[in-house]
């Protein structure tokens, strides 16, 4: 058979990373779960899989498909499922957070509107430390089901906005944060109705918050929080996006123009953050270890703090001295437990032996970020 596509560490890692949204950023790690210092971690492997059922009707409205399967190897963070119509339409997709050990069982939605004909399935298996791909050929080698059919009169027409409103002209948010509802007209001609709509809203400068609206009376409707600390002048819409439930979907300004009656103004007062967050005590522990052998985890404790706009997030990683290609290694995302960020990074087993600088990077809520080097960590052979 075909090898299943095979991504370890880099992507379990992708998929834990950092998300950015508009300039408001979020950092999330993978889920907790005991550590596996094999320098080839085991990697999860597909077992069975079943399909049910293997056709559905949607002409007259939404309709699940199960996928459902066992996995042999780690325990996993999660399952992603993709059914790949061969025609017309849209992917149509499920997943599973934190599913059993060694079980899984993902809801595929399949709405009104939905590609016609076979739909090609993909399974994507991923735990902390590595990540299986089986590809609908790869399904198909290994004698297990490939894709499901949809029986559809396909909506391939994406919906547009006309028009944008905010319920007020004017933010202050100098002393406490300010809520904004969003209300947005649109038109969705395909017949499979309306699914969702998002706004982003920022000055000439920056995005300062985002809305995701949902349907209600024939409008689609939201509220975006308007932060402190996010400095005066004149926000408007800066991006937007409106999708059907069949997964056809517009986005402005890259599908279409943010035209006049999608970009409501709103004059916000609010003081102005410029200040990057401060750095304090830092611990790293072991400061020594040794590589080749074994993946051993490093642990960071750090002390930031920012008076203004808080910190949003702090990133520590390890450097090595003396290279011409210093990259970070033995990444951790920390988080905040009662004002001291704690968190972990993994020693691979193919760092080279050297001085290694640990490097802290917190940034804050409006995105001011420095970068400051607390202690060494010395790996040996």
């Amino acid at each position: 058979m075909t090898a299943p596509t095979t991504v370890r560490r880099a992507a379990a890692a992708a998929i834990a990373g950092a998300f950015s949204l508009g300039g408001l950023v979020a950092v999330t790690t993978a889920p907790a779960q005991a550590f596996d210092p094999s320098c080839e971690p085991a990697e999860p492997v597909l077992t069975s899989l079943n399909v049910s059922p293997t056709k559905v009707n949607v002409k007259t409205g939404e309709r699940t498909v199960i996928v459902s399967g066992t996995t042999s190897g780690p325990k996993l963070d999660y399952v992603f499922v993709n059914g790949d119509p061969v025609g017309k339409g849209q992917d149509r997709f499920g997943y599973q957070s934190k599913p059993k050990a060694g079980t899984f069982k993902v809801k595929v939605s399949v709405p009104k509107g939905a590609g016609n004909g076979r739909h090609d399935l993909s399974v994507d298996l991923s735990s902390g430390d590595s990540y299986q791909g089986y590809e609908t050929s790869d399904l198909a080698d290994m004698g297990m089901p490939s894709f499901f059919n949809v029986i559809s009169k396909p909506d391939l027409k994406a919906p547009t906005l006309k028009k944008i409103t905010f319920s007020t002209k004017k933010v202050n948010t100098t002393k406490k944060v300010a809520k904004v509802k969003v209300t947005a007209t649109f038109a969705e001609k395909g017949g499979s109705g309306m699914g969702y709509g998002t706004v982003m809203i920022g000055t000439a400068k920056k995005t300062i918050a985002a809305a995701s609206l949902t349907p209600k009376k024939g409008k689609l409707v939201g509220t975006a929080t308007i932060p402190k600390w996010v400095g005066k002048g004149k926000a408007t819409v800066v991006n937007a996006s409106v999708g059907d439930k069949a997964g056809n979907f517009t986005s402005y300004p890259e599908d279409k123009s943010l035209t006049g009656k999608l970009k409501p103004r709103l004059a916000v007062t609010s003081k102005t953050d410029r200040t990057a967050p401060t750095v304090g005590a830092v611990t790293v522990t072991p400061t020594t270890g040794r590589v080749g052998d074994n993946r051993w985890q490093v642990s960071y404790s750090v002390k930031a703090t920012d008076k203004q706009s808080g910190v949003g997030y702090v990133l520590a990683s390890l450097r090595q001295q003396d290279s011409e290609y210093s990259y970070p290694v033995a990444l951790g995302g920390l988080k905040n437990k009662k004002g001291t960020w704690v968190g972990k990074g993994t020693v691979d087993c193919w760092l080279a032996p050297g001085t290694y600088d640990v490097v802290i990077e917190p940034t804050d809520n409006q995105q001011n970020t420095t970068s400051v080097t607390r202690g060494t960590v010395t790996l040996t052979n």
